[in-house]
């Protein structure tokens, strides 16, 4: 891996460089050896390397040509890859399908994919992979026991297969249809210890160059398999992928749009209704508890816990989806989630975020944003906290929201600027007494009384006030501005 190309013309190349030159004679003066890459613009012997930067990274350029013009084409390829993998990185950020994940990966490396998962299920493979093995374009949804024993190993050695974490080339001995392999392991970074399934690619042994095969491979394969474990899961029962369980993951991700018509069917077979309350919880489950091995096993905890209850999971976090007109259900050994969720906090030492009550099951998805945030929100703001409700945390997340693209300065209404930078010039507490203002619905008395001032001299701060804020009190719009601006810096905003 380079970051960029060079002309030689240094005794001491930084590393991860790919320093090209016209003459050997270059490599001579490098004082010694570095961790980058050379690139000569003409033939040159094995005999004609310096001996102290044998075994580096070293290349030429079958016909001789200008160095300048070799550094622009270089240079132009490490741009086209780089763009190429920007694209690529995004489009699996951005959850695209595999489809046009597929189609950036093979403008760059053109030759047939298959992915398939741990039981040879298909997930995704491109148009040319049929015609590469000369079999019908059929729609699989496992690849056929025939075909098995054509792209990996079943035999004595396949569990060793399985334990590749680098691309490897199958089989090891020259034939005619070898593959290049790159096995997905369960972890958001693939560092776990299972495997859950593969990406095959058929391997060009018209390419002289195999290690920049592995190399791309190694790339897609990161990618890919974040995807795949990402829509998968790791390690899911059967249950997990049931119709049920597949429609709350796909429609709380809104992976595709799904319309009521296709929700009832799969929702009836529950004792479910589109207009039943329903509620959402985010459990944050902490990597000390090895959540690859048993978020089946949570999942499950929970759904027995709680009838008419479904959790999924979305790594390193499970997702619960309460239907709340069962919640009186005499099964339920708990009898409702409020109960449930501080035993499971405590038993498994995670963090819960919960959604407000939704009255549809069409509004899962704000209930699984407003669970999200109240976690995210919650374990920033008060992180000696194990349990996050939305409804408490409501004014962060608008806040958050609302500075997102403008600073807080920009949003807040002039006069409590003005009424700011007055207090911070002469140490008056104006701004404190027009929080009181607002906070007692703009009624002088109580707000007199809470202070606590004299109501004359309450009504002087006041008149004081509009003098130095312009603020038309008599004006509802203009007051919710204000009121908006006072909650906004009660949420510990630092101007």
């Amino acid at each position: 891996m380079v970051s960029s190309a060079l002309l030689l013309d240094t005794d001491t190349p930084e590393p991860d460089f790919l320093y090209i030159s016209g003459s050997p004679e270059d490599l001579r003066r490098i004082k010694k050896p570095v961790s980058c890459s050379f690139l000569l613009t003409g033939p040159v012997a094995e005999h004609d390397i310096p001996e102290s930067l044998r075994g580096l990274d070293i290349a030429c350029v079958t016909e001789p040509a200008p160095v300048v013009k070799v550094l622009q084409d270089v240079f132009a390829l490490i741009m086209s890859l780089v763009n190429w993998d920007t694209r690529l990185h995004k489009a699996c950020l951005d959850g695209a399908e595999y489809t046009a994940q597929f189609n950036i990966i093979q403008e760059l490396f053109t030759i047939p994919f298959i992915l398939h998962d741990r039981n040879f299920r298909t997930i995704a493979y491109t148009d040319d992979f049929f015609d590469f093995i000369n079999a019908p374009n059929a729609d699989w949804e496992y690849i056929p026991t025939e075909m098995v024993n054509e792209i990996i190993m079943v035999e004595e050695d396949e569990y060793k297969i399985f334990k590749h974490r680098e691309p490897y080339i199958y089989p090891q001995y020259p034939c005619k249809e070898r593959w290049l392999c790159r096995n997905i392991f369960n972890g958001p970074d693939l560092s776990g210890n299972h495997y859950e399934g593969r990406l095959v690619a058929a391997y060009d042994q018209s390419s002289p160059n195999i290690n920049g095969q592995l190399e791309l491979l190694a790339l897609c394969g990161d990618y890919l398999g974040v995807v795949f474990i990402s829509k998968s899961g790791k390690l899911l029962d059967k249950k997990q992928e049931d119709a049920f369980h597949e429609l709350m993951r796909s429609y709380i991700l809104q992976s595709k749009d799904i319309a009521e018509q296709d929700i009832l069917p799969i929702i009836k077979g529950e004792d479910w209704q589109i207009q039943d309350l329903y509620r959402v919880a985010v459990f944050h489950i902490p990597d000390t508890l090895d959540f690859s091995n048993r978020s089946s096993y949570l999942c499950r905890q929970l759904e027995s816990d709680l009838i008419h209850s479904c959790a999924v999971i979305m790594a390193p976090f499970i997702i619960w989806i309460i239907n709340d007109r069962f919640q009186g259900d005499p099964r339920n050994k708990f009898g409702n989630y409020q109960k449930i969720i501080p035993y499971f906090i405590r038993e498994f030492n995670c963090k819960a975020g919960i959604s407000n009550r939704m009255d549809s099951f069409m509004c899962l998805k704000d209930g699984y944003t407003q669970a999200n945030a109240a976690l995210r929100l919650g374990e920033k703001k008060d992180p000696h906290l194990w349990r996050y409700n939305f409804a408490d945390y409501t004014m962060d997340y608008i806040s958050e929201r609302l500075t997102g693209e403008l600073s807080l300065e920009g949003i807040l209404h002039s006069g409590i600027l003005a009424l700011i930078k007055y207090d911070k010039e002469n140490g008056t507490e104006y701004l404190k007494t027009t929080r009181y203002f607002a906070n007692a619905r703009y009624n002088m008395t109580i707000a007199a009384a809470n202070l606590p001032v004299h109501r004359l001299t309450f009504l002087r701060r006041l008149e004081k006030i509009k003098e130095i804020s312009g603020i038309d009190f008599d004006d509802p719009d203009e007051l919710l501005h204000v009121h908006l601006s006072i909650k906004l810096l009660s949420l510990d905003y630092k101007l």
